[in-house]
């Protein structure tokens, strides 16, 4: 089991919550918002960045990243799996 799954196992056992496979590394927490019906809902929440890092390996350069967050973009963040789909965090670019 890995660290990702221990967490969630530990934390929120109640919760069938859906994990990206080989994005531990990306994974940032996790986030619950209540539904209209009153439900509370849990989901993973997964940093784009490092994601697109992931994909494209170490040492990659540009187009490899580029291609990454295409591969990203369409099969990660743009997939719905269910309520719990996980979400995807997108952060500000860091002024230089």
């Amino acid at each position: 089991m890995t660290a990702v799954e221990d967490f969630i196992e530990e934390c929120f056992p109640d919760d069938a919550l859906l994990l990206a496979d080989g994005m531990d590394d990306a994974f940032v927490g996790v986030a619950e918002r209540f539904e209209p019906d009153g439900n509370r809902r849990r989901f993973a929440v997964y940093d784009y960045d490092r994601m697109v890092k992931i994909v494209a390996g170490p040492d990659a350069g540009e187009d490899a990243l580029e291609q990454a967050a295409e591969y990203v973009d369409f099969n990660v963040s743009g997939a719905y799996v269910g309520e719990t789909t996980p979400a995807i965090l997108y952060r500000p670019e860091e002024s230089a």
